[in-house]
């Protein structure tokens, strides 16, 4: 038997790569690393487990179960075939830059909390029973390099934990013939809060492979095994603009080093500025024609006062009617007068004056009509810690949009860049809440702990905090839902206390820690032991259609698994799965494109709106009906919104084809 030294392999020889920065029209998802094409799950049967290990049937960066040790001398050992093998594991644990001591990462898909010192942690690593190395996971790549240079043959790779660890293992990488890596430093604005990344490589124009890398504890990106030849790698994060890497040389045998890539910001995807209502968070719904009130921070001296409204594909001007200035709170108050012929959507709110420009992110719902029905979407723990989540919430926000509700609720989020920029895509009105696994900052992206909206006849108000710190504040807001028909309450904790409840009036109450079958009366795992007197809706995802006229409401929900418990998301985390498919893509360049719409609810989705950008012109849609056809500022291109009405679980496919007119 040949004996192997193992060591890991760390960048050595320097090569330059041309970097150019691009935003990209879409935002591709990272998929999970399948068995085949050199990927060994943990679970194959070439992997023998001793010891302690456990189970996590969560979606992290890869399968969809992956094993965490559960005690010290947790080992396994891998059969493989092949001259290479790296580990492939989860999003490595972080010391939070502003909490001295503290560690943040993902077990499942919950953010956790722990000591710096807990959560270090190393990997006792041998192959063929040779010397053992020790392995560092703290800083070690999100991919650990464990075995290079091996005989052709067959191998054996033996990993001890020698504590109980948070590293969480998803499988392994086996590679042969000539191979190469790249390395680089990956920074960014708003850098405390960007953890992994996702990296799509191309190779001859194609997309060869898709990866989630970066170690946040160092900023180090390191792609192991590709082959000799010139690769294109496209990075991107949520929150962040994408970075192309463009003309990168691998060599077998050596590691090309590139210079360091900063992301910069998405612009959608900033904290809040100077406008301290309407915003991101607390958005206004109104009717055109109506006055918008519109509160901004400023000094006293600022002058000629312009507002817009920015949407998704044009901008509308609204006339400011008056303007005043607050020397006791430092704010401007205006009345803004929204433009009659403003369609119905989702706007940016972009304020103009003489000392500068300030941008308020999907922050006025105009609707001319509230009612008789008003239909919430609800959601909760995405757990947005990593790139992974983010995207998964992106998806759910595009799910959210092709049903079209009135409002959407997403409670108990973690990273605020990162939420920020899956928010970014939302079409329709939304609030959030903080939690318990919350990082700093939640006000500074989304305001403040405790506030409200009022929606027509609709009452909704928001609380990150627990109920003995924020019970005033909260009867404080619930004074503005005077006249109200219908009242909503969302925070984070499935405990809502019975007397505050009824002493706000609360009619449905959603909350993102923990199952709808939890309250503050539970006794046993089987739900309340009390009937309560409001709707209350957990983490799972819900669309809810309120009477206004009764004040009832009924919710659908996902359905039930095999094992009978419920289901939390229509949408697989551990696969590729989008609610509308394009071919070609409705990039404005088609003039026929075919949309697959898919429902995954056990609802019917009636009004389902689908969204084309087509080549100027006028369209008629194989099903459905044109609820709006707007043409760009350049006259080009134009957006098609076309209205379906989508059977329970079922796919429908539309065609949108350029009628000659």
């Amino acid at each position: 038997m040949i004996v192997h030294a193992i060591c890991l392999v760390l960048p050595a020889c320097f090569a330059v790569g041309d970097i150019e920065k691009e935003r990209a029209a879409t935002m591709p998802v990272s998929q999970p690393a399948e068995a085949g094409h050199g990927i060994i799950s943990v679970f194959d049967r070439r992997v023998q487990r001793e010891g302690e290990w456990a189970l996590q049937e969560k979606r992290l960066s890869g399968f969809r179960r992956s094993l965490m040790p559960a005690a010290a001398g947790a080992t396994l050992e891998l059969t493989f075939e092949g001259e290479a093998a790296s580990l492939l594991r989860g999003s490595p644990w972080r010391a939070w830059p502003t909490s001295a001591g503290q560690a943040f990462g993902v077990r499942g898909d919950d953010v956790e909390p722990r000591p710096v010192s807990e959560v270090r942690g190393s990997l006792m690593v041998s192959i063929d029973g040779g010397k053992t190395r020790r392995v560092g996971l703290r800083t070690a790549p999100v991919e650990i390099p464990l075995a290079d240079n091996l005989a052709p043959g067959r191998h054996r790779l033996k990993l001890i934990s020698p504590q109980r660890s948070r590293l969480t293992v998803i499988g392994f990488r086996v590679t042969q013939g000539p191979r190469g890596q790249v390395g680089l430093k990956v920074t960014a604005d708003a850098q405390d809060y960007l953890n992994d990344v996702s990296v799509d490589i191309h190779r001859d124009g194609e997309l060869i492979d898709q990866r989630l890398a970066r170690n946040p504890n160092t900023g180090e990106l390191l792609l192991w095994g590709l082959k000799p030849g010139r690769y294109d790698l496209h990075l991107h994060a949520l929150g962040w603009q994408d970075a192309w890497l463009r003309n990168v040389h691998v060599e077998a045998g050596s590691t090309t080093r590139l210079p360091d890539c900063h992301l910069a910001a998405d612009p959608l995807a900033l904290p809040r500025g100077s406008i301290a209502q309407p915003n991101r968070g607390y958005p206004a719904y109104v009717k055109p024609g109506e006055l918008l009130p519109v509160v901004q921070s400023g000094r006293a001296e600022a002058a000629d006062f312009k507002v817009a409204l920015v949407g998704s594909w044009q901008e509308y001007v609204a006339a400011v009617e008056s303007s005043g200035f607050d020397a006791d709170s430092s704010q401007w108050q205006l009345q803004v007068r929204v433009p009659t012929d403003l369609p119905d959507g989702l706007y940016h709110l972009r304020v103009t004056h003489s000392l500068g420009t300030d941008q308020a992110v999907c922050a006025v719902a105009v609707r001319r009509q509230i009612g008789p029905t008003f239909r919430v979407v609800k959601f909760g723990h995405m757990d947005t810690w990593t790139q992974r989540n983010a995207e998964y919430l992106r998806l759910l926000v595009e799910l959210t949009n092709l049903i079209h509700p009135d409002l959407l609720l997403v409670g108990n989020e973690v990273n605020w860049q990162y939420a920020a920029g899956a928010l970014a895509a939302c079409q329709v009105p939304y609030m959030t809440t903080s939690g318990n696994h919350g990082l700093p900052g939640f006000e500074r992206y989304f305001g403040p702990a405790v506030g409200w909206v009022r929606a027509g006849d609709v009452f909704i108000a928001n609380s990150c905090g627990r109920w003995r710190d924020q019970a005033g504040e909260l009867e404080a807001a619930f004074a503005h839902a005077a006249g109200a028909r219908y009242r909503i309450l969302q925070g984070f904790e499935y405990d809502l206390p019975a007397e505050l409840a009824r002493k706000l009036d609360v009619d449905f109450y959603a909350f993102g820690h923990g199952f709808s079958n939890q309250s503050a009366d539970q006794r046993d795992e089987r739900g309340p032991t009390v009937e309560l007197p409001w709707l209350h809706l957990g983490k799972e995802f819900h669309l809810v259609t309120i009477d206004l006229a009764t004040g009832k409401a009924t919710a659908a929900g996902v359905g039930t698994s095999l094992s009978g418990m419920a289901v939390k998301y229509p949408i697989p985390r551990h696969e590729p799965w989008s609610p509308v498919v394009f071919d070609p893509p409705a990039d404005g360049r088609a003039s026929t494109v075919r949309a697959t719409v898919r429902n995954p609810l056990t609802v019917a989705l009636d009004s389902a709106r689908v969204r084309f950008v087509m080549p100027a012109g006028a369209y008629e849609p194989s099903v459905g009906r044109v609820v709006r056809n707007t043409l760009s500022a350049d006259g080009k291109q134009t957006e098609v919104i076309v209205e379906v009405d989508v059977p329970a679980r079922s796919t429908l496919e539309v065609i949108l084809r350029q009628t000659g007119e």
